[in-house]
């Protein structure tokens, strides 16, 4: 990729700051806009990375690669893909070196005395940020008037982009604009966009996707008729999608995407790779099924729409109608299921078009792949902790209290919370509205479940909690308790929210109450997700679901001898 006289010279640099193993989704993020860059003539290129990628393959053996985003809404391939003992594309930066960002700073001083009027200078900024706007490069500080130093150097006449995505990114971009030189600028918050995509993540040691606005930018990027040389149409979107929110300690603002907003970003994304015919125009009739709050007007019979309506989406329509009945048998749906309820209403009416009511499908159904998954995690922890002899499987035969668990299970709960996957679905989950209309998260049921049974133990929690962190099943401790003293003692009160888990949410499939047949539950649940997976699958395409292994291998292995080996140190309570 060289210039050419009647192109005017384009250069990119790629920086990834983040040193640390968590933030493999940055690195993935970093990954993913350099090979959408190096796939098509865009200029020349140079990489910089903080990123320790050896060591988090150590860490972390059953990861083969780290992957980003994905081809389509059909389509779970991903858009690019870091193998283990691939050869790196980058300059690595050493967090041990005095001053880790130099090479960073002596390559744009390099290019300044090159680069001529006419020339393009794009610079993809991936890393963390400090509340006064500068960046955190290894772990140490480049200070924002050190880069403003270096871009002041180059020559009148030289267009400079600048795409930030950092913790407190508008600060940063803010203070470069009040420099006497005027660049064009992008900007989303790391921080705020981590908390977005939180329900596409299963911790550094699970699948790493990169976040959706990443995604968007590395779309315009991928499409030379966005004029990939420079970051305007990515400034526009920024501005027209985006809104702001607080960052975490200091309450400063930031331009980052909402759930809602998320999705007109992955709307953007993928209509450049998936375009749906809608059917020939006719009237819709709308489907003979009342909400779901309802309990006695859904009935397990299919339901009844009209026969215009495709295909998949009547699958999907009955799976749902199916698992709302299942669910109902003693209570009534759990309030956090609400986005649920309301995908389901609005996907049976006949104002949407089908564009729209297979877009919404697609979320239910992602949101509930992702119920069923975090709950495959709980199942190998109780698994785990049977195993180990902390507690024992005659346990779970004691009907479990979801309504009103005691403060000891209280107490367990916020301690699971320290885990990277329990974070994502407990008590301590973001309960906004937009982080409900996701479909994940507000999952509080999978939690309390296992705090229940380790509380039944004899042996003690922390224990329990201690056996968790050595196997990682539930992921690794999240920072703030990875370096914390044995005992791990979270104040639950401030994790109990008002309204606490119950048995019945959507796809809620671990076994509780009299589940001393386990062999009859696994079939059951194993029926469940036989029946979603084809839902699935029926809108977005064969295979497309993916592998559980280990899910079906605890269904089978439970189906066939309904106990798994037992410990001796555990008294129900």
């Amino acid at each position: 990729m060289g210039d050419s006289k009647d192109k005017p010279r384009v250069e990119w640099l790629f920086i990834n700051g983040s040193e640390a193993i968590k933030d493999a989704w940055l690195f993935s993020d970093f990954v993913g806009f350099y090979k959408a860059f190096s796939s098509h003539d865009y200029g020349n290129s140079q990489a910089f990375n903080g990123f320790p990628v050896n060591q988090y393959f150590a860490q972390y053996p059953h990861r083969t690669s780290i992957t980003f985003g994905f081809k389509s809404t059909t389509d779970d391939t991903p858009l690019s893909i870091f193998r283990r003992g691939e050869p790196s594309f980058w300059t690595q930066l050493e967090s041990t070196a005095p001053s880790p960002s130099q090479p960073i700073l002596e390559y744009l001083a390099q290019l300044a005395n090159t680069m001529t009027a006419g020339g393009i200078v794009n610079i993809v900024m991936v890393c963390h940020g400090y509340p006064d706007g500068d960046f955190d490069i290894c772990g140490t500080v480049l200070e924002l008037e050190t880069l403003d130093a270096c871009l002041s150097m180059f020559r009148h006449g030289v267009t400079i982009n600048l795409f930030v995505k950092s913790c407190y990114s508008r600060r940063i971009v803010e203070r470069l604009q009040t420099a006497a030189h005027k660049h064009r600028y992008v900007h989303g918050s790391a921080a705020a966009d981590q908390r977005s995509f939180g329900h596409t993540r299963t911790g550094p040691s699970g699948t790493v996707r990169g976040s959706p606005f990443a995604q968007a930018s590395v779309n315009i990027m991928t499409k030379p008729a966005r004029a990939p040389d420079n970051l305007q149409s990515q400034i526009d979107h920024v501005n027209l999608h985006g809104r702001s929110g607080d960052e975490f300690e200091t309450g400063q603002p930031q331009a980052w995407t909402s759930h809602d907003v998320s999705s007109r970003v992955l709307d953007v994304f993928y209509s450049d790779y998936i375009h749906i015919a809608s059917p020939p125009a006719k009237k819709l009739r709308a489907a003979s099924i009342s909400a779901l709050p309802q309990p006695t007007e859904v009935s397990t019979q299919r339901i009844a729409i009209a026969s215009s309506l495709p295909s998949a989406l009547f699958e999907v329509l009955n799976a749902l109608a199916a698992e709302a009945t299942y669910v109902r048998t003693t209570t009534p749906p759990d309030p956090f299921d609400v986005g649920f309820v309301e995908a389901y209403n609005f996907m049976t009416r006949a104002s949407m078009s089908y564009s729209q009511r297979l877009t919404l499908c697609r979320e239910v159904l992602h949101g509930m792949r992702w119920r069923v998954r975090i709950q495959g995690s709980f199942l190998a922890a109780w698994k785990d902790l049977v195993k180990g002899q902390k507690i024992e499987s005659v346990s779970i035969d004691a009907p479990i209290n979801f309504a009103k668990p005691s403060l000891s299970v209280h107490h367990i709960s916020a301690a699971l919370q320290c885990f990277e996957i329990a974070a994502d679905c407990g008590l301590t989950a973001n309960r906004t509205p937009d982080h409900a209309r996701s479909f994940a998260g507000a999952f509080d049921a999978p939690t309390v479940w296992l705090a229940t049974l380790i509380a039944r133990s004899a042996v003690g929690s922390q224990e329990s909690i201690s056996h968790l962190a050595a196997i990682g099943t539930l992921g690794q401790l999240l920072p703030s308790f990875r370096d914390a003293p044995k005992q791990v003692i979270v104040d639950a009160e401030e994790y109990r929210p008002s309204t606490v888990g119950k048995p019945h949410q959507l796809f809620f499939w671990l076994p509780f109450g009299d589940s001393s047949d386990l062999a009859g539950w696994a079939k059951s649940a194993k029926c469940r997700y036989d029946r979603l997976k084809a839902a699935f699958e029926s809108v977005m395409g064969l295979g497309t679901w993916g592998e559980d292994v280990d899910i079906q291998a605890n269904f089978a292995e439970l189906a066939n001898s309904g106990s798994i080996p037992t410990g001796s140190n555990s008294v129900p309570t």
